[in-house]
């Protein structure tokens, strides 16, 4: 006999029939260790052809492998019934309570042979017809007005304990051998005296014997061999109970999938809780209607997603684009021979603000002006921010469709004095706007101090598109992820723009975007107000947009409702009552639904579809899938050097060569004796800061090269006497002549 350990049930009292009349003809053990507090089941000998089915029929019953168990060898077998004042849901409810610290208790459910079962039959029968009595009861009624008794003749037994029991015993047997012609004798066995005891208190013991057993085997026979109280299925389901089993099934009814396409998204669940291993297809283009992954961590989101993409590539040859925040699409990039990008690793040159050849310039530069300005932290001053950067793009726009990302960033500076600050004496004035909007720049500012990213000519990310390309942000900092993510979206939507509106049965792009939150949690945000709008295109456009993220709510609601495919795994207490909302299920219980996403075990899921068929879309019922078991072996992946004729500027240390030619008067009254000290900036941050002394000669390290910095001359009380650009490179003289500064 082989043994399972009973991993979870749908709940408590569940229909036990249904497990019986899959098990069938065959015995079934129950046992229960008291030490660990465990539940087993085992079935005869032939039993692995019924334990693969049990899942299925009893949907919730989760076992483990198979194993064997030792019995002691000294068993007490007990024929039993319940008493009468044992209701159903009361049996071993404190079986685990009692004193005893070891030993088991098994329940043994033997099947009984036809000629058995028709004789045990007989006998309570006639036990009974010898008790029975004749009785007629009249009811009188009153009808229109007349008067007349409604009478019954029946026969009742004797009002006795036994009497009932037999009875109840024989209505049993009679449904029994309609449903499926199995009945069963019944008993307990035990080593443990405590257990002998609580039994003895709860149950009816008709029989007790003692025996000697090697096996459970030995046990069995023994049994089958004596006399017991004969019961069907439905008093049998009464017995068999699974204490000590914590983890319920969470049963949901939903309807049987509909499916049809070439992409894989799991297999389906049944009662969204047995694997029925048949698998959930969808069709690619489907992806274009907006695709929502969301679950707790370790939930199997980003495999699921692997998957998803790895499956799109191989059977729709479409252009791939992943941002993730993480390294965990490094393998996976190499393994499909897509681009990986590591942001902030100094080797991959980049202009974000370089317009795609196709693209229109000005629908390029107002999708970055916005969907910068969502990215960054300024709060409520994010729409005099964008104003500003339409201002500055206008202008650099207007004569390049490749600035220089300095030159770029240099315009939105003086947009912001221009119409947030007031000129003074030291520099500029910035007013509560444009104090807010230059703090909110910093991010920007980090980005193009790498010198990778303010390169002129850069990869062409549209280019790498064909292969795949995948954004790996693991090296970028939490607060400056938001501003790369809208860099990096800004390139995907500009390639977006040159796709007809004629591949609604397409998927021809696929982006996925991990930590969707980062861009799309805010409502108040442009890029949120944008997404709404090109969800819509998208679809026309054969474009895929797919979000991951950990807790639902993080996604703008008005974002959720236009996604029409949800893949929503192990949600958070808090959050579930929201993503149960999202959720359309015929059948199930709103209570339930929030429940069951509370307790889904990691890689199952439930799924919101909908299914193509030729231009037709039908929307189908929430069903539960086991998501793909995607292996995605993590090794360390060197990125395979990506085609640009880019060279990157690199980091010098500058030396200056001062020469001052200061007037008498100048020199006596203001210049010289107030020289303190000299100042480096680049794009308006201090990298540098050097004390003047008598040598007049002084190093800066760290400047980019050919990039464009600013110097000032400062005196003790830090007032700006003089100041002037140059161009970063080894050697750098400058002159001062009064109070004026130039680079020779």
């Amino acid at each position: 006999m082989q043994f399972f350990e009973v991993k979870s049930v749908p709940d408590l009292e569940f229909d036990k029939t249904v497990l019986f009349d899959s098990i069938g003809d065959n015995p079934i053990l129950i046992v229960y260790d008291i030490e660990k507090v465990r539940t087993y089941i085992g079935v005869g000998k032939n039993s692995t052809e019924y334990v693969s089915s049990l899942g299925l029929s009893v949907p919730g019953l989760s076992l483990s492998n198979p194993f064997g168990i030792n019995i002691d060898k000294g068993q007490t077998i007990l024929s039993f019934y319940r008493k009468a004042d044992t209701v159903n849901g009361t049996l071993f409810t404190d079986l685990f309570d009692i004193s005893a610290q070891k030993g088991m208790l098994i329940i043994a459910f033997i099947p009984m042979e036809k000629g058995e079962i028709e004789k045990s039959k007989l006998q309570i029968e006639q036990i009974l017809s010898k008790r029975h009595t004749a009785q007629t009861i009249s009811t009188p009624a009153d009808i229109l007005g007349k008067r007349f008794n409604t009478t019954f003749h029946s026969e009742s037994f004797s009002n006795s304990e036994e009497a009932m029991m037999l009875e109840e015993v024989l209505e049993s047997i009679n449904r029994s051998i309609l449903r499926n012609g199995v009945c069963y004798k019944m008993f307990f066995a035990t080593s443990s005296q405590d257990v002998k005891n609580y039994l003895k208190s709860r149950f009816l013991v008709l029989s007790s014997q003692e025996i000697k057993v090697k096996s459970t085997e030995d046990l069995l026979s023994s049994m089958a061999k004596s006399k017991a109280f004969p019961i069907g299925v439905d008093i049998a389901g009464r017995f068999l109970q699974f204490r000590g089993v914590y983890s319920l099934g969470y049963v949901l009814p939903t309807l049987f999938p509909s499916q049809n396409g070439e992409l894989s998204i799991g297999t389906y669940m049944k009662g969204a809780v047995s694997d029925t291993k048949k698998k959930v297809n969808m069709d690619p283009s489907a992806l274009n209607l907006g695709f929502i992954i969301t679950g707790l961590p370790g939930s199997g989101k980003t495999n699921e997603a692997m998957s998803i993409v790895e499956s799109a590539k191989k059977a729709t040859g479409t252009k791939l684009a992943v941002i993730s925040p993480t390294d965990e699409w490094g393998s996976f990039a190499a393994r499909n021979s897509m681009d990986l990008i590591r942001l902030y690793d100094g080797k991959t040159p980049i202009n974000f603000f370089e317009c795609p050849r196709q693209c229109d310039t000005v629908k390029f530069y107002e999708d970055l002006a916005m969907i910068l300005s969502s990215a960054s932290s300024a709060g409520p001053y994010r729409n005099p921010m964008e104003k500003c950067m339409l201002n500055a793009f206008r202008k650099v726009y207007s004569k390049t469709k490749t600035p220089d990302p300095i030159a770029v960033y240099e315009a939105i500076e003086e947009a912001v004095a221009k119409l947030h600050a007031k000129k003074t004496p030291s520099g500029y004035k910035h007013t509560k706007h444009g104090e807010n909007i230059h703090s909110a720049l910093e991010n920007l500012r980090a980005i193009l101090s790498r010198p990778e990213y303010c390169v002129e000519k850069g990869i062409d990310i549209g280019e790498l598109l064909g292969n795949g390309a995948v954004f790996d942000l693991s090296k970028v900092s939490n607060s400056t992820k938001p501003y790369l993510y809208a860099l990096i979206l800004n390139q995907l939507y500009s390639v977006a723009s040159t796709f007809d509106m004629n591949n609604d049965s397409k998927l021809r792009l696929l982006i996925c975007l991990e930590e969707a939150q980062l861009i799309f949690g805010d409502e108040d945000a442009a890029a949120v107000q944008d997404m709404k709008y090109r969800i819509q295109d998208f679809r026309k456009q054969g474009i895929g947009l797919m979000l991951l993220t950990h807790n639902i709510s993080d996604i703008e609601p008005s974002i959720r409702r236009l996604c029409q495919i949800k893949l929503y795994l192990k949600q958070a207490p808090d959050v579930a009552p929201i993503a149960a909302k999202d959720l359309v299920f015929t059948y199930a219980e709103d209570d339930k639904v929030v429940s069951k996403l509370k307790h889904l075990d990691s890689r199952v899921g439930a799924f919101s579809y909908v299914v193509k068929e030729g231009t037709e879309k039908f929307s189908n019922d929430t069903i539960f899938v086991r998501t793909i078991d995607y292996a995605n072996v993590v090794t360390k992946i060197e990125p395979k050097p990506i085609n640009c004729n880019a060279k990157i500027p690199r980091s010098v240390c500058v030396q200056f060569a001062i020469e001052a030619r200061v007037s008498e008067d100048v020199k006596r009254n203001v210049i010289l004796p107030n020289l303190s000290e000299l100042k480096v900036f680049y794009l308006g941050d201090e990298v540098a800061n050097m004390p003047i002394t008598e040598t007049w000669k002084r190093k800066a390290e760290g400047l980019i090269e050919g990039k464009s910095h600013k110097v000032q001359f400062i005196d003790r009380k830090g007032k700006v006497l003089a100041e002037t650009s140059f161009t970063a490179k080894e050697h750098v003289s400058l002159k001062l002549n009064d109070d004026k500064l130039e680079v020779l």
